[in-house]
């Protein structure tokens, strides 16, 4: 979906769209969830155990 068309959804401007995606901004859980409901979506928060093979070097 074109950030614009997405935008309009969320009813927002295309440019918080674009921040969003690239990480220069972040969504609280409950924009998430408003903006999943939007969308005809929902969001689903799944805690997994990390094993050593999940952690990065740091």
């Amino acid at each position: 979906m074109p950030q614009s068309e997405l935008a309009k959804k969320w009813n927002t401007r295309q440019s918080a769209i674009s921040r969003v995606e690239n990480a220069e901004s972040s969504l609280t859980l409950s924009s998430l969830i408003k903006h999943a409901d939007a969308l005809g979506v929902e969001v689903e928060v799944i805690f997994k155990k990390k094993n050593e093979h999940d952690l990065l070097p740091t």
